[in-house]
This record gives structure tokens, sequence and C-alpha cells, in this order.
């Protein structure tokens, strides 16, 4: 085990959702899945120093050798501030195997935010998507932590990324990130849009919305294209024809977070390429209520960050 004093940590939407879909079963609850800090316990051997900056891998594996499936994600058996006391503290304890070197580049705000959505997003592109260089892809969300990943991610990785924005101010922000194109949900049908700016249709959606949106969702994509989908913040229903799915050969692909593999590449390609997340704002640790109606409100491009020391 390791003990890591948690200097900063940030809110997720999955913060919400655990708070609000009643899965705690017991009180106090500690949230948070993010966390930069230094690591000041080992219990074990680790190629990592006392007292160097690290940060978190959230989700929690059982040993190598216990592991039942072929996919080891399908084996996380914890989620810091999910079903297991997460990052908002003095001080967060993990397994040895979850903590890493922060990326050098990173101030500490910025080394906070990346843990979950920058993880979600790697698999979401890389393990899922399979995104190929100069592939489109449509971003829904852009403006939020996932989103944003999404977009940072996939200009690193060679794709042309179309990101959706709201309203002007989101989408001067969103084309900070050096998008193809930005589509607006207030200018009429997404997928008009998306054949306007590129002349033909896109071969990924990167999805975390979902639900009322679903419709555009599959209008947007060419026939063999792939949707990846790690969220329903538009609702969890979505009525479609079946048969489009087969006759376009769409491939429909779900997505959540991911496995030490998918940390470790998702560290090495935020390092090789010095990417850095959009850090929306920094709350002290006693205004996390505020942090958390921050986030649910909307209003915000990219991440939400916790000062734990104040």
């Amino acid at each position: 085990m390791a003990r890591v004093r948690v200097e900063r940590s940030s809110v997720n939407v999955a913060d919400l959702w655990t708070r609000r879909a009643g899965i705690i079963n017991s009180y106090p609850h500690i949230p948070g899945s993010d966390a930069c800090g230094v690591l000041t316990e080992i219990n074990g051997n680790s190629s990592i120093d006392i007292g160097s900056r690290v940060v978190i891998n959230p989700a929690l594996q059982p040993p190598a050798g216990q592991r039942s499936w072929t996919d080891a994600y399908r084996d996380i058996v914890e989620i810091l501030g999910y079903n297991r006391a997460g990052t908002c503290a003095e001080y967060c304890d993990v397994p040895i195997e979850n903590v890493f070197p922060a990326p050098s580049h990173l101030t500490l705000e910025e080394a906070a935010a990346i843990p979950l959505t920058f993880l979600t997003a790697w698999r979401m592109l890389v393990r899922r998507g399979a995104i190929q260089r100069g592939e489109y892809a449509l971003i829904w969300g852009a403006s939020g932590g996932l989103g944003t990943a999404g977009v940072v991610l996939a200009n690193y990785l060679g794709a042309k990324v179309l990101a959706t924005a709201g309203s002007d101010h989101d989408a001067r922000l969103i084309e900070k990130l050096n998008p193809v194109g930005v589509i607006r949900y207030d200018h009429g049908d997404i997928a008009s849009q998306v054949v306007k700016l590129i002349g033909r249709k896109v071969d990924l959606v990167f999805d975390s919305v979902a639900g009322s949106t679903w419709d555009q969702t599959l209008k947007s994509l060419r026939p063999g294209g792939r949707v990846v989908m790690a969220g329903t913040s538009a609702g969890d229903t979505a009525t479609f024809d079946l048969s489009d799915v087969f006759y376009n050969q769409w491939a429909l692909l779900g997505c959540r977070m991911g496995d030490e593999k998918d940390f470790e590449g998702m560290l090495e390609s935020v390092t090789t390429g010095r990417l850095r997340p959009v850090v929306a704002k920094v709350y002290p640790l006693s205004r996390m209520e505020e942090a958390h109606k921050a986030l649910e409100e909307g209003n915000i491009i990219g991440k939400i960050v916790v000062n734990n020391q104040e």
C-alpha cells in the first residue's frame, strides 16, 4: 500500500452521480476520484521515491494472479470516491500499483485534472474506438471535463476533431483547443452542419451525452463508423431503427474508465505530447459544496479542481 498527501483533487460528473443515485452504503463518505500529491509512505516495493509528486489511478483491481477476465477492466472492483474512500481528503491510501509519477510539465492543478477524464477519453479513443490518424471524430459535450480531454487527446492522436458547443462563449473557448471546426447545438441539425463543414460524415463519434442527441449521432456517422459511448447526460433512453445498425455496419461501443494499461498509455501520451487539460476553476476543499454546484450548473469549460490544502 501507499499513502499520498493529496495536494489537489478535482470534481467529476461521477461524483454527482454517486451522490444522487443513493449508492453510498455508509457515512461519512469521502468523494473524489482524482488526485495529485506527494508520496509519503510505502508498504512494499516501488520504483517511486518517498517525497515524489504523484498522480493516482482511480480504478483499483485485484492482483494479476487473481483476475478471472481476459479484459482486465472487467475486474475493477473498487473506484475511488465511488465504493471506496476517495481523494477529497488530506491523505489517500491506495495500492502502490495505482501510484504513478506526475507528468513534470503539468502544474498541480493540471495533474489533478487528468486521472479520470483523460483515462476514460484515452480508452474511448484508443482501446475501444481505435481512432486512426486523419479520421474525423465528432466529440459531444466538448466543453466538459471528459469532452475537453477527448479533444486534446484526439488532436494528439492525429484525428480531425469536430467539437460541439452550445453558445458563442463556449465556442470561443473550445476553438482554443484547435479542432477542425465547432458544431453548434443551437444552430440546428448537427448532422447537416457536419456534412457542410467537412463534406461527409464522421468516422467516429465520442459520446458522453446520448439520450436526446442519439438521433443526431447516428445521422452524423458514416457507414462502417464507430460510436464510443461513456455517458448519458442527455438521457438514458433513445429510440432508433436497429436495422440501420447492421445495414450501415456501425459499431456501437460502450466504455467506462479503463485499466492500468490504459492509465499507463494515457500518461505516456500526456507526457510525450506535453498535453495539458483545461482547468476551469479552483476551489478550496472547504468549499466543496460550491464546486459540486458549479459542475451541476454546467457553465464551465474543462475541469473544476479542488485545493485540498485549503
